[in-house]
């Protein structure tokens, strides 16, 4: 689940990086919210966990972006 979700959140950020749009389908990233949730917590954020604090995003957002913002990136 990870490594899928690692996956599509770099692929996300490359394909913005590089001015591309990407159509992500309705189940990517494949692993659910609460999954990831409990692998990567929301709290304390820095050190061992090196993601910045989560961004809020709309619970019906695309999975693509309610991923990228709980690893605390702006969708």
């Amino acid at each position: 689940m990870i490594w899928t979700n690692e996956l599509a959140s770099h692929g996300r950020d490359f394909a913005r990086a590089t001015g591309r749009a990407v159509d992500w389908p309705a189940e990517a990233p494949a692993a659910p919210p609460a999954a990831v949730e409990r692998a990567v917590p929301d709290g304390p954020r820095g050190g061992r966990v090196p993601y910045g604090p989560v961004t809020p995003v709309p619970a019906d957002a695309p999975a693509i972006d309610r991923l990228v913002g709980w690893y605390g990136r702006r969708p």
